[in-house]
């Protein structure tokens, strides 16, 4: 069942990874009709989720652990689209102190770490006391990697890949210190270790057949998340896993 809950991990990160990561190349009436799709999806994917909860089949955690993926890659298009993102929409001047790169790099995406809280908030409250929470841990797993990493950007790490990002949000590299890795790099990518051993211990100590698979599936999304830390410290070449989106990838 390990391989198996990896597996389902594995693909769906790398291919909801290289579907956000198409979408946002399109311009135009195209990029407005893709993310009201996209926005669509996710409110019905909202309301399927209200009684995804209570159910408790192997295909019902499926579903959730999907309908999470979907909520998240909502969140992740509309800030790389340049829909919610923040107030400051400029690269950082010279000569700032480390107090006003943190500040201004903050707000380059405020509104967008906002909607991520109420989205998370929003899952959790949908499944309090539920069988299936599946969706609200998938989440809240991308939202705590997801901070990790931001973190690690703003105090220093090895390198970051900046032809991710489109050209509406190029400003946000200027706020990003590269080429060196920082002790909380260290510490974070052992606390993301942690994790993922620690979800593959409760996957282990699980009674229900459906709490392991749920347990399996945060365990290998959270070893992805660890992977992703290795991304920032090792010349990994990580854009190969992708190439098939990046053809028609703007200069």
């Amino acid at each position: 069942m390990f391989i198996n809950a990896f597996l389902l991990s594995l693909v769906a990160w790398w291919l909801a990874t290289g579907v956000v990561l198409t979408l946002v190349q399109l311009e135009g009436n195209k990029k407005f009709s893709a993310f009201g799709l996209l926005t669509s999806l996710t409110l019905g994917a909202i309301i399927l989720l209200t009684e995804n909860v209570h159910a408790s089949t192997l295909w019902d955690v499926t579903i959730g652990f999907f309908l999470g993926l979907l909520i998240w890659a909502w969140l992740e298009t509309s800030y790389l689209m340049g829909y919610v993102t923040g107030p400051n929409k400029n690269p950082l001047p010279d000569n700032q102190t480390e107090i006003q790169r943190f500040v201004g790099g903050v707000n380059t995406s405020l509104y967008h770490e906002i909607s991520i809280i109420i989205a998370v908030v929003m899952l959790g409250f949908i499944s309090m006391e539920a069988r299936n929470p599946v969706a609200f841990h998938t989440a809240l797993i991308l939202w705590l990697m997801r901070w990790s990493t931001k973190l690690n950007l703003f105090l220093g790490t090895q390198r970051f890949n900046s032809d991710w990002l489109p050209a509406n949000l190029r400003h946000t590299v200027s706020y990003i210190k590269t080429g060196t890795t920082t002790t909380f790099g260290i510490i974070s990518l052992v606390c993301c270790l942690s994790i993922t051993y620690l979800l593959f211990t409760a996957a282990g100590d699980s009674e229900e057949l459906y709490q392991q698979y749920s347990y399996l599936l945060m365990t290998g999304l959270a070893g992805l998340g660890t992977l992703e830390h290795l991304f920032l410290m090792l010349p990994m070449k990580e854009e190969k896993l992708w190439r098939w989106f990046k053809r028609n990838a703007p200069n």
